[in-house]
Formats: structure tokens, C-alpha cells, sequence
């Protein structure tokens, strides 16, 4: 088995697991390290090998009606995460330059370097939704 495959496997079975960790605690501490482990750990995982799998995917070289629309599954998280990170990397390109042109609010204390992450925010959200559902060159 692929690795992709197997990493995508072990998330939801990681996943599972801490479903039935949570439903199964009694202490409130155990509930509380286990929906931080499902929060912090479970859903990163999970995103990562979902992306790297939906990779996988579009890079077989077989055109077969089911792993098209199985690619086109894939893609959708892939491609709203993107634009999720396009949209914040827009807001805080919007958010600098009216504070910096138009009206300096009260909560705004920065310049033009408080612009930060954004650029990488819009790399990523580009690269994520022009990758989505790109077929790559095949295995």
C-alpha cells in the first residue's frame, strides 16, 4: 500500500479513536486532553494526509469515471482551504492598507510591516487552489 494511503487511513483511524476517547472519559481533565489532542493534533493530521492522498489521487495515471469524481472529492477541502487562507491573506492586505491610507482605527498600532504573514497567506491559498483539482504528471 502507498504511503499516502496508509497516512490517510491511520488519520481517520486516529481520528476515530479520539472520538471514542472523548465519548468514553469520564474526567473532565481527560475530556479536555482529548478534544486538545483531537483539535491540535487529530485535524491537522487529517488535513495533511487529506491533501497529500487527494495528491496521490491526481497523480495515477488512470482516467476511470469513479477516480475522477473520487479526485474531484478530494479536491473540494483542498480548494476551500486555499480559499480560506487567500481570504485572510486578502483581509490583512486590506486591513493594513486602509489603516495606512484611509483611517488609522484605534486597535490599528502598525505600519506597512504589520503586513506579516500575509504574503505567504496568499501564496499558500493560490498554490492550494491551483492545485486542487490539477491533474500532476503521472507515477
Amino acid at each position: 500500500m502507498n504511503k499516502p494511503v496508509t497516512q490517510f487511513i491511520v488519520s481517520i483511524l486516529f481520528i476515530v479513536a479520539l472520538c471514542l476517547a472523548i465519548r468514553a472519559s469520564e474526567s473532565d481533565l481527560w475530556v479536555g486532553i482529548s478534544i486538545g489532542s483531537f483539535v491540535f493534533l487529530g485535524l491537522p493530521f487529517l488535513i495533511l494526509s487529506w491533501i497529500d492522498f487527494g495528491d496521490h489521487l491526481r497523480s495515477l495515471r488512470t482516467t476511470s469515471m469513479p477516480l475522477q469524481i473520487l479526485i474531484f472529492i478530494f479536491g473540494i477541502p483542498q480548494a476551500l482551504f486555499g480559499l480560506g487562507s487567500l481570504g485572510i491573506g486578502i483581509g490583512i492586505v486590506l486591513w493594513v492598507i486602509y489603516n495606512s491610507f484611509i483611517e488609522q482605527q484605534e486597535e490599528y498600532s502598525g505600519g506597512f510591516m504589520t503586513l506579516g504573514l500575509s504574503p505567504m497567506f496568499i501564496g499558500f491559498g493560490l498554490f492550494l487552489l491551483l492545485s486542487a483539482f490539477k491533474r500532476n504528471k503521472g507515477v
